[in-house]
């Protein structure tokens, strides 16, 4: 059998009626080779469809096939399913009796007001429509007999702790959790999950930087000086890479903003006019950005591909170029250490 199968192999790329015929003949055989029946097993099987059973098998093309159920699976699945129906109607009556509660919405506002934040200005407006949300999760969870804190006290600064010292939702559980049990405080009554953690973290981070605009814009100079110089940092969401960012700052006087750090797709000259341009728009600076400040190399300031010659077309004007004179410091520092030592280092 083996070297009949070894031969096939070698006129496998034959596509001819014999080999055809060669290769069913082949698989036919092969698929009446198995018998691991019993010697006696006529003999022994009393039961007559049994035996019926292993002739037909014994036959070419072997006749049927053993069609068992696993009645412990089955009955495990049963119980699954019945698990999930239980669970959906519960769902589906607890939705139920809310809607036909008339008392539903006092209690909701009660709850709201009892409710500890603090009085440090914060997102009061996303807070309070999650603050709601919440109140329907509990009354949800309190007719399926699932019990949850309701009483929050992630303020602001927490939040700003939590952000300054890169700690991450997970950690901040545990953190939040621990000292409030060292405070004497009933962690099953405080609202400290990661979800909720992750939301108000949200909240004060856009309520931040909303707040950070409108202080710069109460401010806002007559023209800016617009620098930005790529850099390549560590990426956010895969450990071990790295990511190339723009970080952009606009001066004036003596006065200087950082308006973003935004994600490169590429270094090109149009990439980064682009991406710069966007943040002006987004801080309502791109009529006052008269001075374009970066180094001197070529995705910069090509005459023809480079981010300067982008930013003049978008912004349909001229402006004033200052090459960066960090980058002219290192050219002038290495022309005069290959004038002097004939190599360099750096």
């Amino acid at each position: 059998m083996y070297n009949y199968w070894r031969n096939l192999q070698k006129s496998a790329c034959r596509r001819s009626e014999t080999q055809e015929e060669n290769e069913r003949n082949f698989i036919s055989d092969l698929n009446n080779l198995f018998d691991i029946a019993h010697g006696n097993a006529l003999e022994i099987i009393k039961i007559e469809e049994d035996r019926k059973f292993l002739l037909s098998q014994r036959e070419p093309g072997r006749r049927g096939c053993l069609m068992g159920i696993d009645m412990k699976l089955a009955k495990r699945e049963v119980r699954v399913l019945l698990r999930v129906i239980e669970q959906e109607n519960r769902r589906v009556k607890a939705h139920h009796s809310l809607e036909i509660d008339d008392n539903f919405m006092d209690s909701s506002e009660e709850s709201s007001g009892t409710e500890d934040i603090s009085d440090q200005p914060g997102p009061s407006s996303n807070i309070a429509q999650s603050s709601l949300e919440e109140n329907i999760n509990a009354q949800i969870e309190l007719r399926m007999g699932i019990v949850r804190g309701r009483k929050c006290l992630l303020i602001p600064k927490i939040m700003a702790v939590l952000d300054r010292f890169h700690i991450s939702q997970r950690s901040a559980d545990f953190i939040l959790e621990a000292v409030a049990e060292s405070l004497g405080h009933n962690i099953d009554e405080l609202a400290i999950n990661r979800n909720t953690i992750q939301r108000y973290r949200k909240d004060f981070r856009k309520t931040k930087a909303t707040r950070i605009k409108e202080l710069f814009k109460e401010n806002e100079p007559s023209f800016v000086c617009v620098h930005w110089d790529s850099k390549l940092v560590p990426a956010l969401n895969v450990r071990g890479l790295k990511s190339e960012r723009l970080p952009i700052i606009v001066a004036c006087k003596d006065e200087e903003k950082l308006l973003g750090v935004p994600k490169l797709e590429n270094s090109s000259g149009k990439e980064q006019a682009m991406v710069v341009w966007k943040v002006l728009k987004d801080w309502g600076l791109e009529d006052k950005a008269q001075i374009l400040c970066s180094d001197t190399t070529s995705s910069n300031a090509g005459r023809i591909n480079g981010a300067i010659t982008f930013l003049e077309l978008y912004a349909d004007r001229e402006m004033t170029y200052f090459p960066c004179r960090h980058h002219i410091y290192e050219l002038v520092l290495r022309s005069v250490y290959e004038y002097e030592l004939n190599e360099v280092d750096f």
